[in-house]
């Protein structure tokens, strides 16, 4: 199985985008001092309008930090705009999943 160029270039975007998404959110975290995420937008004003174009860029890397840090067991940001529509909507809830160190002593 062989990937053509086209594919490849898809690929060097994507990797480019997350890339400079995380320049973006990296040096606005050094800039200010505090990690970067959607909260900004709750502040309303002008901290709001201000925080819309660095989210527009940084937020593939705010969104994939967030999904990492909560399928790790970390706890994830108030700020993370994704709704959890398990159990609601018609949509069944998932069982728990045990740890993989758990699964694989069969406990």
């Amino acid at each position: 199985m062989s990937i053509g160029p086209g594919s490849l270039d898809i690929l060097r975007a994507l990797m480019l985008g997350f890339a400079f998404a995380g320049l973006v959110a990296s040096t606005y975290e050094m800039l200010a001092g505090r990690r970067l995420g959607f909260g900004l937008l709750r502040g309303g004003g002008m901290a709001a309008v201000a925080a819309v174009p660095i989210l527009l860029f940084a937020a593939p890397f705010v969104i994939m930090r967030n999904l990492l840090r909560d399928r790790t067991g970390g706890s994830p940001s108030p700020g993370f705009p994704a709704p959890r529509l398990e159990g609601g909507l018609g949509v069944p809830p998932r069982p728990p999943r045990a740890p993989a160190a758990m699964r694989l002593l069969g406990a």
